[in-house]
């Protein structure tokens, strides 16, 4: 379960708030709180003893999850003679999987996917790129056994929390940050000279406070940080790196006509990919995306 993984002790640690950022990071964090049905839920899936009642109970309180699954059951199932009306029906037809990582996204997108007056980001397009990132993470996890899937789609969803919060909630700032972005600054390097801080720090002390992974924290702390190329297997870091520049590559960036250098060639063996299954892989990615983008607007 991700709970035990929370405990994990070869975890690295994330990057330290310097205390001048404490009570700054502490007010964000109570602003844009994480839901804990988010973890709840893909705990239930990586649990071998959990069925689909336990995935229904977790869920079922929560109307904008339950509205999500059966409306994306109804819509993916419109030839049936009579819509489905309850959630035991719409997990038998999505799949725990499906309706597991739509409940993520919904119980998410009330934080992150607010579509009011914001920055000076496109507030739906950030939302759109996270929830992308998530699939395409949990495709390469799944495809190239880098990481558990499900904890792959989390970090994938969040990777960008930081920026989206940002976005939200220091707009001056952020309007700052823009303005070098447009004069040609590299975005987390823009972040640092503006507020002394990145997104992906930020990101990772929002997901640390509210108890996820610290092999997910790790890897939203690190993702604009290019994943070693000396040795090992490559894990939940390199998914999302990998997802992330796959995401852009496919229109789906961030920032608009923004992009990520593609990862060398030696990143690429180290996920066992050649020529030909690195093809398979981008077969998958599109569809993929198709999907999340469904996902995103639901």
């Amino acid at each position: 379960m991700l709970e035990a993984a929370t405990q994990s002790p070869t975890a690295p640690a994330a990057r330290p708030v310097a205390p001048k950022f404490e009570p700054l990071f502490e007010k964000l964090g109570k602003l844009a709180p994480l839901p804990g049905v988010a973890h709840r839920v893909l705990e239930i899936v990586a649990n071998d003893d959990s069925c689909a009642d336990d995935l229904i109970e977790a869920i079922e309180w929560d109307a904008a999850i339950c509205t999500s699954v059966l409306r994306l059951a109804n819509s993916a199932h419109c030839g049936l003679r009579r819509g489905v009306a309850e959630l035991k029906g719409a997990v038998t037809l999505l799949g725990s999987d499906r309706v597991c990582n739509l409940a993520v996204t919904a119980s998410m997108k009330s934080v992150l996917g607010k579509s009011a007056k914001t920055g000076p980001l496109d507030q739906h397009q950030l939302w759109k790129h996270s929830v992308c990132v998530a699939a395409l993470s949990q495709t390469v996890a799944k495809q190239c056994q880098t990481a558990d899937p499900e904890e792959a789609f989390l970090a994938g969803l969040l990777h960008d929390i930081g920026l989206i919060v940002m976005n939200q909630h220091l707009i001056n700032e952020t309007e700052l940050v823009f303005i070098e972005l447009q004069n040609g600054t590299e975005l987390t390097v823009a972040e640092q000279s503006v507020l002394g801080f990145d997104h992906a720090q930020l990101g990772a002390h929002l997901t640390r406070c509210a108890r996820f992974p610290d092999r997910l924290v790790h890897s939203i702390d690190a993702h604009h940080q290019p994943p070693s190329n000396s040795g090992g297997r490559p894990g939940l870091l390199d998914t999302i790196s990998l997802a992330n520049y796959l995401a852009t590559r496919l229109g789906v960036g961030s920032i608009a006509n923004r992009r990520l250098p593609p990862p060398d060639a030696q990143h690429l063996q180290r996920f066992g990919l050649d020529r030909d299954s690195l093809r398979d892989l981008w077969s998958e990615a599109e569809p993929t995306v198709e999907k999340a983008l469904d996902m995103a607007s639901v």
